[in-house]
């Protein structure tokens, strides 16, 4: 399930889910589409008690064309680390 851009999981504005990552190599892909008038976000990932997990975000256009792209911040292990950004859309 969302190992690819393809077969990305739907994130709904506003909305948590909750998914196991198998280990350090699994690669999972999701994706939020912006129908709203706003273009400030906040995307937080919590990691397990114990354990570090990181995540990296890329920005797409309505023809799928590359817009923007970074890694959320690294609180460590059990933390939520966040990514944030304000003034562009996403679709």
């Amino acid at each position: 399930m969302a190992d690819t851009r393809e077969t990305a999981q739907v994130i709904h504005a506003g909305g948590s889910f909750f998914q196991t990552i198998s280990d350090s190599t699994d690669v999972d892909w999701y994706v939020y589409r912006n129908d709203s008038d706003k273009s400030n976000w906040v995307f937080e990932l919590q990691s397990p008690a114990g354990i570090n997990y990181d995540y990296d975000w890329i920005a797409f256009g309505p023809n799928g064309e590359y817009i923007l792209s970074g890694t959320a911040g690294d609180l460590g292990p059990g933390e939520i680390d966040a990514a944030s950004a304000g003034g562009i859309g996403f679709w």
